[in-house]
Order: C-alpha cells, then sequence, then structure tokens
C-alpha cells in the first residue's frame, strides 16, 4: 500500500487516523505454574488471577471438550462450544442444540451447576462478556433468516431478546448498541486482470484481494449505511471498550485498533502496532489474542502492552493477572502460566 510516511499524509480511510505505538515485550522469566495435559490442547481460559484454566479440545468429530479445573488438576469435563469465566471460580458455558443453545453456569470450587437457561431459535452466535456489568451477550442468526440477540446478567432469569430484519448472512453481526446491531459487510473486489484470462498471474502479482468494508447500523425501521473503509479490517466482537466493540485495521505496514461505538462514523483510535495483527478468537477480560510477526502475542489496548513467549508456543490467552502458553508435547500439549509483567 506504499510508504507510511505517504499512507499517514495523504490517506483519507476513516481508519488511518494517529494512533499510540505499543511496546511489545517477549517475556524470559520463568513461569508460576507448568502442567503437562495427555491431549492436544486447541485453546485456553484463564480465571482473572490465573487459579483456574479451561482447555478446549476436539475430537475427530469436531466436537469440543473443555477441561476445566485448578492449573495443578484435577480437571472435569464439559462438552460445550464455548466458554468464558465470569468470575474466579465461575464459568459460563455455552451448548450448542441444532437451533438451540443452553447457558450454564457453573461454581468450579463447589463442582455445583447454579444457573441454567435454555434459548430457543439461535443457528449461529457469537458469546462475548461485559466483566464491569456482569453482563453477557449472545449474538448470531435465527433459522428463519433474520439476526437474533439475547443478553442478560449471569445468575438471573430475566433475559432482554431481540429480533433484526433486512440482512444477510453477507453481513456479520457485531455488536447490539441499544435497540440496534451493528453490522459490518466485507466485499472483495476483482480488478481488470483478475476478471480476465489472466486471473492465476493477479494471484501471484497480489495475492491478497483489495477489500471494503461497510458499517450499518439495522434496527426495526431499517437498515442504515454508516462509514466505508478500503482497508482490511477484523472486528471480533469480543472484546469491549468503553467505547464499543474493537476493530483492528491493517494499512499494509501497520495494524491500528479501533473502538467502534454508536458514533460509528468517528471510530475512536486505541493504538498501533507495527506488522499485521491477526486475532484468533477469543479475547479474555481486557486483552486481544492472536498472531503477528508468525508467533502468538497478547495485546492489552488500555495499557498498550503486548507480551510474546518463544519456545513453540501455538497460542496465548491473558487475564488480569497472568498469561497462558500453549505448546506441543509428547502425546499432548505443555501449559505454562507467566507472571504478566
Amino acid at each position: 500500500m506504499g510508504s507510511t510516511t505517504f499512507v499517514d499524509g495523504f490517506g483519507h480511510d476513516p481508519f488511518l487516523t494517529a494512533a499510540e505505538s505499543i511496546t511489545v515485550t517477549t517475556i524470559s522469566t520463568p513461569p508460576v505454574a507448568e502442567l503437562s495435559v495427555p491431549f492436544r490442547a486447541t485453546e485456553m481460559r484463564l480465571s482473572p488471577s490465573g487459579r483456574y484454566v479451561a482447555l478446549a479440545s476436539e475430537e475427530g468429530d469436531e466436537e469440543t471438550t473443555f477441561h476445566v479445573g485448578p492449573t495443578d488438576g484435577p480437571f472435569r469435563t464439559f462438552d460445550a462450544d464455548d466458554a468464558l469465566f465470569v468470575g474466579e471460580d465461575r464459568l459460563l458455558l455455552l451448548i450448542r442444540q441444532r437451533d438451540d443453545v443452553r447457558l450454564q453456569v457453573w461454581a468450579l470450587g463447589s463442582a455445583e451447576l447454579v444457573w441454567e437457561r435454555q434459548l430457543s431459535g439461535v443457528r449461529s452466535w457469537h458469546l462475548s462478556f461485559d466483566t464491569n456489568a456482569n453482563q453477557w451477550d449472545l449474538l448470531g442468526w435465527h433459522p428463519d433468516g433474520h439476526i437474533a440477540g439475547v443478553r442478560g446478567r449471569a445468575g438471573t432469569a430475566v433475559v432482554e431478546e431481540q429480533h433484526w430484519e433486512g440482512a444477510d448472512e453477507s453481513s456479520d453481526p457485531i455488536a447490539i448498541s441499544g435497540p440496534d446491531v451493528l453490522l459490518l459487510t466485507t466485499q472483495y473486489e476483482r480488478g481488470f486482470v483478475e476478471n480476465s484470462q489472466l486471473w492465476q498471474w493477479a494471484l501471484l502479482l497480489r495475492p491478497e484481494p483489495r477489500t471494503e468494508s461497510h458499517f450499518s447500523m439495522l434496527r426495526s425501521g431499517g437498515r442504515r449505511e454508516l462509514l466505508t473503509s478500503r482497508l482490511d479490517l477484523n472486528c471480533e466482537g469480543t472484546l469491549r471498550d468503553s467505547n464499543g466493540p474493537v476493530c483492528a485495521a491493517f494499512d499494509g505496514t501497520r495494524t491500528r485498533f479501533f473502538a467502534v461505538g454508536r458514533d460509528v462514523r468517528r471510530p475512536t483510535p486505541l493504538a498501533l502496532l507495527p506488522g499485521r495483527f491477526f486475532s484468533y478468537g477469543y479475547s479474555g477480560r481486557g486483552w486481544l489474542t492472536g498472531w503477528w510477526s508468525g508467533a502468538p502475542i497478547a495485546v492489552r489496548l488500555e495499557t498498550g502492552q503486548a507480551l510474546t513467549i518463544g519456545g513453540g508456543t501455538t497460542q496465548l490467552n491473558a487475564s488480569d493477572h497472568v498469561l497462558g502458553a500453549i505448546s506441543p508435547a509428547d502425546n499432548g500439549s505443555k501449559i505454562r502460566i507467566y507472571a504478566v509483567p
């Protein structure tokens, strides 16, 4: 996309505004805890202080199992599709059942099911939890083809359910905003060469297609277009700044992070990271986790801090005070827990 000087001076994209640079630190201190597990761990969740850990594994049929317990064991297994810590010893589970989902909260210290809720009519879903408000959001698609959103507080029976017509599955619902739902639609452009018989050469010359990202707000009265960007945007929606869900924008050499609130036309710049950041989905308690420069990285936007670990690490996850790392081992995985510097 050209030099950073050119992009900064002449770029007019709303996601090209200035932001503070993130400081990347490679942790070299010994781990505070270490364990080996006899299965291939694909994901990790950590409780705020790191006392408890939830490790995901997948069977041949792609069914997910979470192995949950203190970092020194023993572990209890749960068949679930997602898991989030909503307290030091409270785990929120999402279990998919055809067109329904079930939410459960377990007290890990006493191994008790303390809350459960069955939700009908959600075919695909995204689960997030706001620790400050003690509030969970479930956002996805209804089997009838419209967007469904459910919001509640862990431990209470009262939930708020909303439905929005007027969108198709080419748009991603990324956040509930009052009576509205925020959508991101990404279009991949094909130029003259790609539309000709020389398209194979186009893949060699420019292996990544140009993108155009459109933000819109959908409510019962219809859909309102808000903002267009020509940058490659990634808005997982799992991390929420006080100003809204966080999106990552790559300009060709750097990744900027923005909060996208109700005033989407003016995204709030949060931080800048040299190179390209690829989120791998789950982000815990103020952290974004993903890939950067060929290695896992955890980014904490409110402090401008980013942490990496060497030694063949395949995934990182962070909480308030600790950083967890997964690496392969003979017949399983090695789990290391580090103190956040």
